[in-house]
């Protein structure tokens, strides 16, 4: 039997495995991004603050309608309906089967579309967060041998990382000692002691990131870097892409 194409919401119902819902196509236009502007009297043009100060553009929810094609008798075109009424009004997740390690994520409602005797049209619509997410967090180990530099792949959206720090190496260490590391981006720390999870207070933007970190000791509140330091962390986040 050849698997129809469609998509899964809240991994609950397929709509081709499930309801032989014949999925016909999706609109997808990018969402509109979030402005701030400022109309200028006796200045050309208009001034525009969207990015002032470092800020990442935002954006408004995005609108994806999803068409089907259903066939049968009315008794049997209701019993699909009234399957995919039960989302209707709720926040659901959508993955679509071309592409389904991401979800949009979103109010659902649903409309029919044009009815005759024997068929009819559905329209899913969701009013979706701006990003696609990604079903799995992206985690990544990394074991520095001394102080020094991390690159981190991020896709589209701007996320925050979740970091734990598993250990820190002192070639001459203390019992009696605390030890952490020191995560830096675009002058911005976050100091995490051995053991300990926490997220820092930078952004991490889409592309290639360079994030500096040094062990060191915690002492009084005060860190005390040493770039002779070993660590070994682990981070954590949830990509996202238009």
């Amino acid at each position: 039997m050849i698997k129809m194409r469609g998509i899964n919401i809240n991994n609950e119902v397929h709509t081709g495995a499930d309801l032989d819902l014949l999925f016909t196509g999706f609109d997808n236009e990018m969402p509109a991004p979030k402005l701030l502007t400022e109309d200028i009297q006796g200045a050309d043009g208009v001034t525009d603050y969207t990015e002032h100060a470092g800020l990442f553009p935002k954006y408004q929810n995005r609108n994806p309608v999803f068409h089907f094609f259903a066939k049968g008798t009315k008794a049997e075109i209701m019993e699909k309906f009234n399957v995919l009424a039960r989302y209707h009004g709720q926040t659901v997740s959508v993955y679509i089967d071309d592409d389904n390690d991401f979800y949009f994520r979103g109010r659902a409602t649903l409309a029919f579309g044009e009815v005759g005797a024997l068929y009819a049209y559905f329209d899913l619509t969701v009013s979706a967060f701006p990003y696609k997410l990604k079903k799995n967090l992206t985690v990544k180990k990394y074991a520095l041998e001394s102080g020094g530099n991390i690159i981190v792949e991020n896709n589209i959206m701007p996320v925050k990382l979740s970091v734990k720090v598993l250990s820190v190496t002192d070639p001459e260490p203390s019992d009696s000692a605390v030890y952490g590391a020191q995560f830096t981006l675009n002058g911005k720390s976050s100091i995490i002691q051995v053991g300990g999870t926490k997220t820092p207070e930078f952004i991490i933007a889409g592309g290639a990131q360079k994030i500096s970190v040094v062990g060191g000791k915690i002492s009084n509140g005060n860190f005390l870097s040493n770039n002779s330091y070993g660590a070994s962390f682990k981070i954590s986040f949830r990509e996202g892409k238009f």
